[in-house]
């Protein structure tokens, strides 16, 4: 009896496969591994225990160290994890400005959480351009909202307009239950320019009242994502794509 218990546990514990997750942290021993999420110029997710703390960073591969803020700017290149995924083309920077405003509707639930504080709220992954380089560091969502990274001095430096880590996945999965009928709406609009655009594209988005600017966004990461996904070279995109 013992021993059918004890199979049964082993089997349990082996059918979880950390690689079929959406995200996954392996040991970093200073090589990039094939599936580590590149996340532009040059530079890798990390996150180390720091004073209890999991705190997510910038991997430096050409130096092979991780560099985060915590109290002053931290530096190591023993006990890092870097950030794996099977699709990394999911994951998408959204500009942010922290600066006086309130957060972006449903924000939240489209974030990448990689670390966490002591008090067991989540830090998240910010990236911003700072005395002349693309920084990583963690995103304080609930407290001072900002990003916080490093001064070349080694002091912390607070970034209030910054780009922020989401996941294009929790973007669809939140679409609310009456978007359809908005972006059939919205397609009727546009199938009626009969395919010109007076404009630019970002200029017809500024027109747009915000509520269907942030429609037509999230139709637009939909339909990224699945030419990215897709692994033949010839994809048939209509307007029809942006409605499930």
């Amino acid at each position: 009896m013992r021993r059918f218990i004890l199979v049964g546990f082993l089997l349990i514990v082996k059918g979880h496969n950390i690689y079929e997750d959406d995200i996954y942290w392996r040991e970093y021993n200073k090589s990039i591994p094939e599936d580590a999420v590149h996340v532009g110029y040059g530079l890798y997710i990390g996150t180390r225990v720091i004073d209890g703390n999991l705190i997510p960073g910038a991997i430096y591969p050409k130096t092979g160290k991780f560099i985060t803020e915590h109290f002053g700017k931290k530096e190591t290149i023993d006990g890092v994890k870097i950030m794996c995924s099977q699709e990394p083309s999911r994951f998408q920077w959204e500009y942010v400005n922290f600066h006086g405003n309130a957060l972006p509707e449903n924000l939240l639930e489209r974030l990448v959480a990689a670390g966490y504080q002591n008090n067991s709220l989540n830090w998240y992954i910010g990236r911003g351009f700072h005395q002349n380089e693309w920084r990583i560091g963690k995103v304080d969502i609930f407290n001072v909202k900002s990003l916080l990274i490093w001064n070349n001095d080694g002091t912390l430096h607070r970034l209030f307009n910054f780009e922020i880590l989401t996941d294009v996945n929790k973007i669809v999965n939140t679409i609310q239950s009456d978007v359809s009928s908005d972006l059939r709406a919205i397609k009727e609009e546009l199938s009626n320019k009969n395919g010109y655009y007076f404009s630019s594209l970002a200029e017809e988005l500024d027109g747009l009242p915000e509520r269907f600017r942030d429609l037509i966004k999230t139709a637009i990461w939909r339909v990224i994502y699945k030419v990215k996904r897709s692994n033949v070279n010839n994809i048939t995109l209509s307007l029809s794509d942006l409605v499930d």
